[in-house]
């Protein structure tokens, strides 16, 4: 069995754009604190050199606010989670 825990920084970025005018204004990306928690356990196959794995692992941002370049004042606010297993 395994536990684990981390934190470090997020690149969060979209594919959206805005369209000011004739011109696509891209959303600006954004760097953003992130952690996650994961557990798991590895089970022997018998008769082989081989482990069956299985494991969860939790991973959230702090919310976002991507704005427009092109539109000050317009934003976007979301934050990233996702629930995985592994």
């Amino acid at each position: 069995p395994y536990i684990g825990a981390g934190t470090g920084l997020a690149n969060i970025s979209t594919p959206i754009t805005r369209i000011v005018g004739s011109e696509a204004h891209k959303l600006e990306d954004e760097f953003l604190l992130a952690y996650q928690f994961m557990a798991g356990a590895n089970f022997p196959v018998p008769d082989s050199p081989f482990y069956f794995s299985i494991g969860y692992r939790y991973f959230t941002t702090q919310d976002a606010e991507i704005s427009y370049a092109a539109t000050p004042g317009y934003n976007v606010k979301f934050n990233h989670t996702s629930h995985n297993i592994e």
